[in-house]
């Protein structure tokens, strides 16, 4: 799955496979304690390659350069505020699920149940 990811990528550095490296097994951790499963079922593969896709985008893991935005201006003695709008965005892991849980939802197992 690493692979694949890495060509939808576009081909990445050293650092930035780490990273995705990391990305994917976030994915993989996150669909299966959503559906409460040991492995990824083959079905659902490019579902965590999805998911981690949207980790690796959003997350900017590594990179020193997160674009801040501008959060408040005081003009007296000039002071600017910033702010990470992309961490702000995502408080919770689970929101990475989102968009997909359509295809996790045939593959939840309720905890217990084999």
């Amino acid at each position: 799955m690493l692979q694949i990811m890495i060509k939808l990528l576009g081909g990445q550095e050293k650092a930035d496979l780490d990273i995705a490296e990391f990305a994917l097994g976030k994915s993989e951790d996150l669909i299966k304690n959503f559906c409460n499963i040991s492995s990824i079922p083959t079905e659902l593969e490019r579902v965590c390659i999805s998911i981690a896709i949207d980790i690796f985008r959003s997350g900017f893991y590594g990179n020193a350069n997160i674009p801040a935005f501008i959060r408040s201006i005081d003009l007296g003695d000039t002071k600017t505020t910033y702010e990470n709008q992309a961490k702000k965005e995502i408080k919770d892991d689970t929101a990475f699920l989102n968009p997909y849980l359509s295809q996790l939802k045939s593959f939840r197992k309720l905890r217990g149940w084999s």
